[in-house]
Order: structure tokens, then C-alpha cells, then sequence
């Protein structure tokens, strides 16, 4: 928004830089303050944080192989981790986990799914840089 001041013949000009955050990445007590909330970057944010890391121009191949790696052993102990509490929900109960019983770890199956993402983010990014070398 610009506004022009006649001050003596000489026009000033003053510009403001509006910054809209996308109130669908955030939860809707941060859509009314304006403010990303801590939980908000937990979850949406570090994902977006991992997908501006990992497609901006600076990322290398060897970066990305790397990333890569660390991402499939992250999900590989998760996966560990959740396949553990399955078979024990399964001794306990006789019966496959449910939605509603994933509630002590919630966490964890946030954070596979996460991963999962950023394995398939990772995944296309390399073959892009595959293929540009390629032509």
C-alpha cells in the first residue's frame, strides 16, 4: 500500500510489507492472533521448514543422499517402535490396533507419517537432479 504526501512540492512515498502466513497450516487459535504457534511448527512446520531445505538451489546431491539416509533410519526405529506397540496391544487384547487406541503414541505415528513425506519429497528431488544431469 503506497500513500502519497504533498510536503512542499516534494512527494514522500511510504510502503508497507504485508506477510500472510497460510491460516490452513495453522491451528485456529494462531489464525486470529497472526502468530505461528510452537505446536504449529512442530508438526507443519518442520516439515515445511524440511521441504525448503531440501528444494532450494544449495541442496546437493550428496546432501540430499544424505538427508535421505537419515530419514529412512528415522523411520525405520519408528517403524520398530510402532510395530512393537501393535504386537503388544494385539498380546493384550486379541485384537489389531484401532484408531481411537493409538493415543499413548500418537506422537510417533505423527512423526512416521512426517517422514514418510519427506522420504517422498527426497525421493522425487534426486531423481529431478538424476535426470537434469542426464540432459
Amino acid at each position: 500500500e503506497e500513500e502519497e504526501e504533498e510536503e512542499g512540492g516534494v512527494f514522500s512515498q511510504s510502503s508497507q510489507v504485508t506477510i500472510l502466513l497460510d491460516p490452513a497450516a495453522q491451528p485456529p487459535q494462531a489464525q486470529l492472533d497472526g502468530e505461528i504457534s510452537p505446536k504449529a511448527e512442530e508438526s507443519g512446520g518442520k516439515l515445511a521448514l524440511d521441504l525448503r531445505l531440501s528444494s532450494s538451489n544449495a541442496s546437493s546431491m550428496p546432501e540430499l543422499l544424505e538427508q535421505l539416509w537419515k530419514a529412512r533410519a528415522d523411520k525405520k526405529k519408528l517403524r520398530k517402535s510402532i510395530r512393537e506397540f501393535e504386537d503388544e496391544f494385539y498380546q493384550q487384547n486379541g485384537r489389531n490396533v484401532q484408531k481411537e487406541d493409538r493415543a499413548p503414541m500418537m506422537d510417533e505415528y505423527k512423526e512416521y507419517k512426517r517422514i514418510k513425506a519427506k522420504l517422498r519429497l527426497l525421493e522425487v528431488l534426486i531423481s529431478k537432479q538424476d535426470s537434469s544431469k542426464s540432459i
